[in-house]
């Protein structure tokens, strides 16, 4: 682990930022912290993962140029709660992606759920970014680590994924993009976001999350256990749960599970 040579973003003073130029990986960075007592905000930032993690083991390629990031939350809910914060964390990474995409862009950011944000365009749709939500307790109680990754400048290389890595900056408009870029839009739309999530639970952006879902109205394949469910997307409810309408009419709710999409909508978005 070394620290960055070329300083932290600026922040709200809400959040701690711990820069570093290369780290195994930013979720065990911010757990070792969490377990040594540091504050809810406490944001570890790498240029280089070594063994970055994303959801289900798989590996998460880390070259130098995109962002690696892993945010410390110490909510004061229970944990089935606390597994909101996915949701939370995606829509602010929307609103950021949306706040610094150039006036008129002809993509949009768009959450899938539970976990990734997508990059919609003319026809094409590519993964931009993820959220791995892992806990643990100390003697604080429960903490809450959100590790995010985002592709700002450089391709990945070919994933597992159904949908292909997309570069923000590879955008028209958008090629002057940094990781300090989003990172810094970032912080204070999860804030706002928080914020609200903190007051009302999730309804209080259960609205706003539904705007820039992807797939809304879609056939859906839920990947979960041995039996895959499918159905149409047609919402999430108060507690994030996705919801599938049957051929029969009937609803059925899921609690976790990965989306896969028969037929993507040819605009990428709701």
């Amino acid at each position: 682990m070394t620290a960055a040579a070329d300083g932290a973003p600026e922040l709200p003073p809400a959040f701690t930022v711990v820069a570093l130029e290369e780290v195994e990986s930013t979720n065990l960075e911010a757990r070792r912290l969490a377990e040594a007592g540091a504050p809810d905000g406490t944001l570890v930032i790498a240029s280089r993962q070594t063994a970055g993690r994303g959801r289900q083991g798989r590996q998460w390629l880390s070259p130098v140029g995109n962002l690696y990031m892993s945010l410390l939350l110490r909510p004061q809910v229970p944990i089935g709660l606390a597994a909101q914060l996915s949701l939370v964390s995606g829509l602010a990474m929307a609103d950021a992606v949306a706040a610094i995409l150039p006036a008129g862009s002809s993509v949009r950011p768009a959450v899938k759920w539970p976990n990734d944000l997508l990059l919609a365009g003319e026809g094409d749709v590519g993964k931009l970014s993820g959220t791995l939500l892992e806990s643990g307790e100390d003697a604080r109680g429960l903490y809450v680590i959100a590790g995010i990754g985002a592709n700002v400048r450089v391709h990945p290389g070919p994933t597992d994924g159904v949908f292909p890595p997309i570069v923000l900056a590879e955008q028209p408009g958008a090629h002057h993009l940094m990781v300090r870029d989003l990172v810094e839009a970032f912080g204070p739309a999860f804030l706002n976001r928080r914020s609200a999530w903190m007051r009302g639970g999730l309804a209080a952006i259960r609205e706003d999350w539904l705007a820039a879902a992807y797939g809304i109205g879609q056939t859906a394949t839920v990947r979960y256990g041995a039996t895959p469910v499918t159905g149409r997307f047609d919402s999430i409810d108060d507690d994030g749960s996705l919801l599938l309408t049957q051929p029969d009419g009937s609803v059925r709710r899921l609690a976790a599970g990965e989306v896969v999409f028969a037929k993507p909508p040819v605009t990428g978005g709701a």
